[in-house]
């Protein structure tokens, strides 16, 4: 697949990969998308060997280098806010040429439809990206950090249905998940419980969607944007009513 996206970062297919390994950033690079190393935590010293090490394992392939914002961005105190604020304060970091390069993602679904409609009124396009993942995270009775599938589904659905309700494109979801048969997200089609979470919860840091509920959004996505491409997505209350 050859569209815009590939002839901008020169990768062969739109298939970002975000990573704080290097060896998946230089697996996906090598395959034709765009690996992207997660560098916030490292020195100048170890990005350094990182990204020497990538150049001589992919082969000349594209990758990508994920950066933090500038330092006036974070802990403002200036959190939340209405969604002119929200605007206001993204106009006043991000200089008119780079705005095509914003992502936004939204984490207050409530919120949402009048965000759209206030970046609508700036006249504005920018990409719009759902994360389901990190705005769901709880801790189970168990003890264990974990996610609750069907908050995750319900937050992609309501990201959809307030873009179809408000004319504007759900342009990317932000997901964690991984190929193997764990047990670190309660419910899915197995209803993973919280007494299950001990089984084979085996992430180091965030837990993640296994294969089968992966595999399970996957075809809710493509419905969604089936749906979106017919141009029979139908609006949630949620976002009919906001």
């Amino acid at each position: 697949m050859n569209n815009a996206v590939c002839r901008l970062t020169g990768c062969e297919s739109p298939l970002f990969a975000f990573s704080h390994c290097r060896d998946v950033v230089a697996a996906v690079s090598k395959a034709g998308g765009l690996g992207v190393l997660g560098a916030v935590g490292f020195s100048a010293e170890q990005l350094e060997i990182e990204l020497n090490w990538i150049d001589e394992h992919v082969d000349g392939k594209p990758y990508g280098v994920d950066t933090v914002m500038p330092a006036k961005s974070v802990d403002t105190g200036e959190a939340g806010g209405s969604p002119e604020d929200i605007v206001g304060r993204i106009r006043a970091m991000v200089p008119d040429e780079h705005w095509r390069f914003v992502d936004e993602i939204p984490r207050f679904r409530d919120n949402l439809p009048a965000l759209v409609r206030a970046v609508k009124r700036e006249g504005r396009a920018i990409v719009w990206s759902c994360d389901p993942m990190h705005g769901n995270t709880i801790t189970a009775e168990s003890g264990y950090k974990t996610r609750p599938f069907d908050r995750i589904l319900s937050e992609v659905k309501t990201f959809f249905a307030v873009h179809a309700a408000e004319g504007t494109h759900g342009g990317g979801v932000h997901l964690e998940m991984t190929g193997k048969d764990v047990t670190e997200c309660t419910g899915g089609a197995r209803a993973i419980s919280d007494q299950d979470l001990n089984d084979r919860y085996h992430t180091l840091c965030d837990p993640r969607l296994n294969a089968e509920q992966a595999i399970e959004l996957a075809f809710l996505l493509a419905e969604l944007l089936k749906a979106e491409r017919a141009g029979k997505a139908k609006p949630l209350s949620v976002a009919a009513g906001l």
